[in-house]
């Protein structure tokens, strides 16, 4: 749980500073600093993207039950006979 909030105020940081990026880009009217700032701001979306389908994925894989192992379901038949 701790971990998950870390990553929530990580994110939520990293979102602040990629729109003060994009809003002092802006003021300054630099194309060297935008040139900079813009791809930045893109890679940082992508990971943010790529976290969120990765949580996504590992909440689907706590749903869904494991598959019993034959060797289980034969101590299983053993033991009911």
């Amino acid at each position: 749980m701790h971990f998950k909030l870390a990553g929530l105020l990580f994110l939520l940081v990293g979102g602040y500073f990629a729109v003060d990026a994009i809003i002092v880009t802006e003021r300054q009217h630099s194309e060297v600093l935008s040139a900079q700032v813009y791809p930045l701001v893109a890679i940082f979306l992508a990971m943010t993207v790529r976290v969120l389908q990765a949580e996504k994925h590992h909440r689907e894989a706590q749903r869904e039950p494991e598959p019993r192992s034959t060797a289980n379901v034969e101590e299983e038949v053993l033991s009911r006979t």
